[in-house]
Parts: C-alpha cells; structure tokens; sequence
C-alpha cells in the first residue's frame, strides 16, 4: 500500500499557502498604486486583505493540526483522533464505511488506514474513466471498475492507473481522488474567490 499513502513527499498547503502569498503581493501592489480618487475604496482593500489573513491562517491551523495528530495518535488518552479521523475524531464523528469494498492498484483497502475525506471521495466514484494531474501538470488516466450483485447494488471498486511508472510524479491519493472527480478543496475555492475579487478592482485601477 506504499503507492497509497506516501508515493511523494508533497505539502498541498505549502503550495496553497504560496498561492496565497501571491495574491497578498497582488493587493499589496493595488494598495501603493491607489493614489487619485475613484480606485479601489479603503473598505474593498480592508476586505480583501482581512479575508486574505484569515486564510492564510486556516491553512496554517490546518497543517499545524496534522501534525499534532500524527504525534498523538498512539496516546491512549487522545480520543479517538487520528490522521485518518474527522479533526473532532472517531468517537464524535465517525467516519463513514466504504460503500463497497474498494481495491486501489490491486490492494484491497483497509477502512482503518483510510482517512475521512479518502472515504468521502472513493464513496463518490462509480465504474467509469476519469483523469487526474500528475505533480507537474501532465494528465494520467484513472481506470474504475465494478462489479454489482444481482440486484444491480456495487460490490467492489476497482481503481487502476500508471502507479509503477515516473512514481515520483504521483500525488497523494486525496489530491488525485479530488482531482478526478473535479472537487476543490475549501482553500482553493477561496483562492479563485478572491482572484475573482482582485479582478472586479483592477478596472478601477486602471482607470485611476
């Protein structure tokens, strides 16, 4: 299950929290530039930037969270939270059980191995050719099959792709999963939110 869990050593929120610093630098540049009237107001720059530092933030909490977990999930007296557990953990929020039973390149998959928002996304899939991105940007090809009993319920998934070529391109298995299914995670849609943001002041700058 090596091809599972770590196939590289990748941090998704060191890149979001680049992009993030990105779009900083963008509202930073709008803020020296705003010199006549009718540009961007004081208000929509304090919005953007209040909004820009919370999540920042976020994503920092959250990384600062995962590692916490991975040092307490041997502690007897930690409740039930683990790196594979909701952050209130198993005993407040259980995670939910495969709908089927769930092979990965061959591997069946073990459910106490699986993180919650692994089984989240897996439960999404039906037999079906989907892509993802591998680390890079080129696209691979993700194979799921099925099998269904007699009254048409899935049994089994299967999920198949190019895991033994140019392995040190493959992303963990929740950025594939989400990618595949076209999901976005909370951070990103509020990148391309406050992208969107940044957009709608330029005019006004520009016309300044």
């Amino acid at each position: 299950m090596a091809d599972k869990k770590e196939p590289v050593g990748v941090d998704e929120n060191a890149e979001l929290r680049a992009q993030l610093a990105a779009l900083a630098k963008q509202v930073e540049t709008l803020t020296k530039a705003q010199t006549v009237s009718g540009g961007i107001t004081a208000d929509q720059l304090e919005a953007v930037m209040s909004k820009l530092i919370t999540v920042q933030a976020d994503a920092q909490l959250a990384a600062l969270r995962e590692i916490a977990e991975r040092d307490q999930r041997d502690d007897i007296n930690y409740p039930r939270k683990s790196v594979y557990s909701y952050p209130e953990g198993d005993r407040a929020r259980p995670r939910p059980q495969f709908k089927c039973r769930m092979f990965w390149v061959g591997f069946d998959m073990d459910w106490d191995t699986t993180t919650a928002e692994e089984i989240e996304l897996l439960n999404q899939f039906e037999p079906g050719e989907y892509t993802f991105r591998r680390i890079g940007g080129a696209l691979e090809n993700l194979h799921v099959t099925g099998e269904k009993n007699a009254s048409g319920a899935l049994t089994k998934l299967d999920f198949m792709f190019a895991s033994k070529e140019q392995r040190d391109t493959l992303p963990p298995m929740a950025w594939m999963l989400r990618d595949a299914l076209g999901v976005k995670t909370a951070e990103q849609v509020e990148i391309e939110r406050l992208k969107a943001e940044i957009a709608k002041l330029r005019p006004a700058q520009a016309v300044a």
